[in-house]
C-alpha cells in the first residue's frame, strides 16, 4: 500500500490532484490505454481493487493487465491501495479530480454510479452504454485513444467549475445514485 494514500485522505483541498479507477483488471477494462493516458496527462491515479494487490498471472486473460503492470511499475503516478473499505473509498472518490472508466465493453459502469452519487465527474468511454447511463453528466473519450483520455482528464483537472456539464442532468444522476 502506497504511503501516499493517507495524505490523499487528509487532503480535502486536492493539493495532490489525482483521478481514481475503481474496478477489476479484466481485458475489457482497457488498463494499458488508461496507463498511457495517465502518463500523458501527468496526473496521478489511484487504482482501487483487490486484483491490484497481486501481479498479473501468466494467462491470456491477463495480457492486458501484464502490459498495464509493465507500464505502471516504478512510476509514482500509479498508486495501488488494493482493496479499500467503503469508509476509505468515499473520501478517495470525493477528493478525486475525476473517476475514470474507459472500458472497451461494460455492462453498466458501477464506479460511474458511485462517483455520480458523490458529485464527482467522470471520464467514460465513448460507448452506447455510457451515453445511456451518464447522458451529458460525463466527459466521453475514445477508449482506443490515450491522448483523448488524457485530454479529458486534463480538462477536468483544469476546470474551475464543471458548468460545461448539464447541471440539471448531473443533479438528477446524483439524486438517483445518492443511496451509496
Amino acid at each position: 500500500v502506497s504511503s501516499v494514500i493517507p495524505n490523499l485522505l487528509r487532503d480535502p483541498k486536492r493539493n495532490i490532484p489525482y483521478c481514481i479507477y475503481v474496478g477489476d483488471v479484466n481485458w475489457n477494462k482497457n488498463l494499458p490505454t488508461l496507463a498511457r493516458a495517465i502518463k500523458l496527462s501527468g496526473i496521478s491515479c489511484v487504482f482501487v481493487g483487490k486484483a491490484f494487490s497481486t501481479p498479473p498471472l501468466p494467462h491470456k486473460w491477463h495480457r492486458g493487465y501484464q502490459e498495464f503492470y509493465e507500464l505502471a511499475k516504478d512510476d509514482p503516478k500509479f498508486i495501488f491501495p488494493g482493496y479499500v473499505s467503503d469508509e476509505k473509498l468515499i473520501p478517495l472518490y470525493k477528493n478525486a479530480v475525476c473517476n475514470v472508466l474507459v472500458s472497451h465493453d461494460e455492462g453498466f459502469g458501477y464506479s460511474y454510479a458511485e462517483a455520480a452519487a458523490l458529485g464527482v465527474p467522470s471520464v467514460l468511454s465513448d460507448t452506447p452504454i455510457f451515453h445511456e447511463t451518464a447522458g451529458s453528466t460525463a466527459l466521453f473519450a475514445s477508449p482506443t485513444d490515450a491522448q483523448d483520455i488524457a485530454d479529458k482528464i486534463t480538462t477536468l483537472l483544469n476546470a474551475v467549475s464543471y458548468t460545461h456539464l448539464d447541471v440539471y442532468k448531473r443533479q438528477t444522476i446524483h439524486n438517483k445514485f445518492r443511496a451509496f
